[in-house]
Order: structure tokens, then sequence, then C-alpha cells
């Protein structure tokens, strides 16, 4: 065996092994890449609503229908969120069959006056630290003359957090809470 023979054997095991440390190169990258991608799904903003309660109250004056809705709101993502809004939205249908939605806004300054203990309201915008789940109570103002007489046929509030990402939460059931009247 010359010494040409020699380096060529050489220069071929070099050349395996250089190949087996290129696709152990590849497959290094590409499980850092997998990793790297659920790391950046993770970062994604992720609010998840519950609703814990629901229920609703007519004003003092009877002109105007309060919505009060617990709701629980998990933060799933490894990064800070905050709800920037909260906006109920209420569809009915009109006596000629059409189907109209009405957006509200929240309204913290009735949740004083509604009849049950609701002593935590959500005052928006609120943060919410990542893993952390806040909960408290949403207040809606509605003028009852826009749905008297047509028949309610569904209501969801939709959430917006600071990136303009949006969750909606459909509300089936809502409990009429009827005020007690004080004889004197």
């Amino acid at each position: 065996m010359t010494s040409a023979d020699l380096a060529a054997i050489l220069s071929a095991i070099a050349a395996w092994l250089a190949l087996a440390f290129s696709i152990y190169g590849v497959y290094a990258a590409r499980k850092a890449l997998r990793i790297s991608e659920i790391q950046e799904e993770r970062q994604k903003p992720d609010l998840v609503p519950y609703l814990v309660q629901s229920s609703y109250c007519f004003d003092e004056d009877d002109k105007n229908r309060i919505y009060a809705f617990l709701i629980s709101i998990s933060n799933c993502s490894d990064s800070n969120n905050a709800i920037a809004r909260a906006d109920l939205t209420i569809t009915y249908e009109t006596s000629s069959h059409a189907l109209m939605s009405v957006k509200i806004d929240t309204d913290v300054s009735v949740g004083s006056s509604f009849p049950v203990d609701t002593d935590v309201p959500f005052r928006l915008p609120v943060r919410i630290d990542a893993h952390q789940t806040l909960s408290g109570w949403l207040f809606f103002r509605a003028d009852r003359s826009i749905f008297h007489g047509h028949d309610i046929v569904g209501r969801r509030i939709v959430f917006s957090d600071t990136h303009g990402v949006e969750q909606a939460l459909e509300i089936y059931l809502v409990k009429e809470i009827e005020r007690e009247t004080v004889e004197v």
C-alpha cells in the first residue's frame, strides 16, 4: 500500500465522517427549529374567557336593562397581555323578521345599583400576566326601548386584547333579577 492509497483511504474516511456530522447537524437544526416554533407559538396572545354567572335587571326608572356578567379570563400564553375592551352584542329579531344587532360598551357606573352583590368589577383595560386568571363583573346598560316588542335571539361578549386579537363568549341564558320594593 502506497502513501497515495493511504491518503485516498483517509480522505474517504474523512468525507464519510464529514457527511455523518452534517447529517447530525441537520437533525439537530430541525429539532432546534421545532423547539423554537413551539416557543414562538406559546408567545402568541391567547385569552380564554369563561362565563361564571349572567343576569340582568331593570334600573329604577325602568328605562334601561342592566346586564351583569361574572367573567373569568385566563391568559394561556407565555407573554403578558391585557384586555383593552369588552363589548356586548345583542342580536334581536324585529317584527318584520329582520335580524338587528346592537353593540354596547361596558358601564362600570351601573354596577353599584345592581341588586346582587357584585363587588369585584372589571375596570378595563386590565392587565393579565402570563398564565394568570382574573375574574370580575362586567356591566352593560342597554336602552329598554330598543328591544321592546322584539325577541332577543343572541348575546355575545367580545373581548379585545392589546394586540387586536378578539375572543368571543356566547351568552345563552341570562337570569332576570327583580328589584325588591320596600314599602313604607
